[in-house]
């Protein structure tokens, strides 16, 4: 049992350097060895815990948005209230990881689109989710409307990323949930 419990603390130290990591520099230049030597960690028990840099990296990055995935798909309230909701604390999220974090997400995107696809496949199950309960307009291609809501939550995160200051993505977003409704044009949003 200790055994377990050290081999939990150590993959989290390398979850937590990761991250560290992660707010001073772009992903695609954090190495496993910047990693191994902030966790103080030694280089060949990385690999015990993940196959690749990639695989630590997305530990922490998709923990807070898994939360939120959850917490939407399980919410009670209608489509649009739901999927506001999600875009407001998605906001939250990013900001809480950093611009820096950000930043290196957008760049990543363009190589390798891991967040991209995880943020598109959270839209489609939102979208799809509404569109059993008959909340969504008439032709509404779930995969096109999944693609226009991350096109706009990207697009209001990359502003901010951009943007000097201590300013806050989430009450951008908040702002400008009109803007939301209409690219998706729910049935259910006064």
């Amino acid at each position: 049992m200790k055994r377990k419990i050290q081999a939990e603390n150590t993959r989290q130290k390398l979850i937590d350097a990761a991250e560290i990591l992660s707010k001073q520099k772009l992903l695609k230049d954090i190495t496993v060895d910047d990693i191994t030597t902030l966790a103080k960690v030694a280089k060949g028990s990385f690999y015990t815990y993940f196959k690749k840099k990639e695989d630590v990296l997305d530990a922490f990055m998709f923990k807070d948005f898994e939360i939120l995935r959850n917490k939407a798909l399980t919410s009670k309230k209608d489509f649009s209230q739901r999927l506001e909701e999600y875009a407001i604390e998605f906001g939250k999220a990013i900001e809480k990881s950093g611009k820096e974090t950000c930043r290196s997400w957008v760049c990543a995107n363009i190589n390798n689109d891991i967040k991209l696809n995880y943020d598109e496949k959270t839209a489609i199950m939102l979208l799809e989710d509404a569109d059993l309960k008959g909340e969504l307009l008439k032709d509404g291609n779930i995969l096109d409307m999944a693609k226009s809501f991350n096109a706009w939550l990207y697009g209001m995160m990359l502003v901010w990323a951009m943007r000097q200051g201590d300013d806050s993505l989430s009450a951008d977003i908040k702002s400008n949930i009109q803007e939301l409704r209409e690219v998706l044009k729910c049935k259910n949003v006064s």
